[in-house]
């Protein structure tokens, strides 16, 4: 009893699992009267990627497009095998909008058949599986030239091989107008000939195959995995997470006048765009939507200086959110320290001409200088020395340290402008201006 229940608990566990870390529905659609050739390939296909009660199982003669094509649901697979292809025909033809609306909010289509009767018509702008009385019969298949990098051939789950064999491996070829071929066929005299089709369709996807069952296909278990490795790679639905551009995970010393840039996710919607000084961050900006999928950067908001952010981008497409987005850090430059003591004359004459300087202070990218009423700044405004022209008011000057988070406080020196005198006068030594005397005659 006891182990029979630990079976039973385990069962259950990945159950929940597996449709948890997918995050959406699954669903197989087929014919009420059986499996195609009444092999239970498709079924096992489906069960040793989602498990045991981790899908759903619906009929093309009774289910309700409008509990079907949801957001709830990631996965559709749609089997026309042998007979199967007339009812899998009808039902496409009578639901088609629907079908393809679903696609383009993010859902991902599998549509296969190897049937007896008839072309497919798939729709998403011209798609069919073409039967051709028979005529498409192939025997052997492989990879497309180019396409040996496609996660679906390197699913470590499932590894696929490259070449498969059977009587027949496929019935049917895709009319294709566009996407990309995965699979043709191998033999010489069946050039062109497209066996497994994707197609990127606004928010989502849709696999085409022409394939019979796996029960006829050689080599095991690459075959067995060759169509659990295409249901693999149509979940989730939703998009991945971004990879990010700027600011580096980690980075210090960030401007506070920088942005948040990431690169595209494919099969986005848009983003939502989190930040803060908690983790998970939302208490600067807490999912601030973007709605274009182009857009893959956000200006910071004012920040302080010498403080932590953390912040995470979120893709959604009509499926749903991205699941399990990292969430990264950086820390804002600190604010400088006030500018040492000014260096230049504090005692000039009226109109004249002067410079002042200061030593560079860490972390400053500008520096602000005052003068006098009436003086005026000639050059270096910005930059660590001035050139001044003075009036003929005293005053301060005045030199603050900034960067891009803030600003330091003020330096000031007092300046005493003197007027030069109209006639010398013979007596006692005197200060005229700017450090400079006039002897007595």
């Amino acid at each position: 009893m006891k182990t029979s229940l630990l079976k039973l608990l385990i069962i259950v566990s990945l159950s929940f699992s597996l449709t948890n870390s997918f995050g959406q529905g699954a669903v197989y659609v087929t014919d009420q009267s059986g499996e195609p050739w009444g092999s239970q390939s498709c079924i096992q296909a489906m069960t040793a990627v989602f498990g045991n009660g981790g899908y759903t199982t619906s009929y093309y003669q009774n289910v309700n497009p409008n509990t079907l094509f949801v957001p709830s649901n990631c996965l559709i697979y749609m089997e026309g095998g042998m007979n199967n292809d007339i009812s899998m025909n009808n039902f496409i033809t009578t639901n088609q909008v629907a079908m393809q609306n679903w696609v383009n909010n993010g859902g991902h289509l599998f549509l296969n058949t190897a049937g007896w009767n008839l072309n497919v018509n798939c729709g998403f702008g011209g798609y069919s599986i073409n039967l051709n009385g028979g005529a498409n019969y192939t025997s052997t298949g492989g990879i497309t030239a180019g396409q040996n990098a496609h996660p679906i051939f390197n699913n470590v789950t499932y590894p696929t091989g490259t070449t498969w064999n059977g009587g027949f491996f496929a019935h049917d070829i895709v009319n294709a107008p566009g996407g990309t071929q995965l699979v043709g066929a191998t033999s010489p005299s069946q050039p062109n000939w497209k066996i497994v089709q994707e197609l990127s369709y606004g928010g989502g996807k849709v696999i085409f195959g022409g394939m019979t069952s796996t029960s006829f296909h050689n080599p095991q278990p690459g075959a067995d995995n060759l169509r659990r490795a295409i249901i693999a790679y149509l979940i989730p639905c939703q998009p991945p997470c971004v990879s990010i551009i700027s600011p580096a995970d980690l980075a210090t010393n960030v401007h506070c006048n920088d942005s948040m840039v990431w690169n595209k996710a494919a099969a986005a919607f848009g983003y939502r765009v989190y930040l803060g000084t908690n983790n998970p961050p939302t208490n600067v900006l807490n999912g601030v939507q973007l709605a274009n999928p182009n857009d893959t950067g956000y200006a910071f908001p004012q920040l302080q200086p010498g403080t932590t952010y953390y912040w995470q981008i979120i893709p959604y497409n009509g499926s749903g959110p991205a699941v399990g987005c990292p969430v990264h850090s950086f820390s804002t430059e600190v604010a400088p320290l006030a500018p040492g003591p000014i260096i230049g004359s504090t005692n000039v004459c009226e109109f004249s001409t002067g410079s002042y300087s200061i030593t560079a202070v860490a972390g400053a990218s500008n520096y602000t200088w005052t003068v006098p009423a009436g003086s005026t700044i000639n050059s270096g405004q910005g930059t660590t020395a001035i050139n001044v022209t003075f009036g003929n008011a005293s005053g301060n000057i005045c030199v603050q340290a900034g960067n891009t988070c803030d600003t330091s406080a003020f330096t000031c020196a007092p300046i005493i402008v003197s007027a030069a005198p109209t006639q010398a006068a013979a007596g006692p030594d005197q200060r005229v201006c700017a450090l400079t005397t006039t002897l007595a005659g």
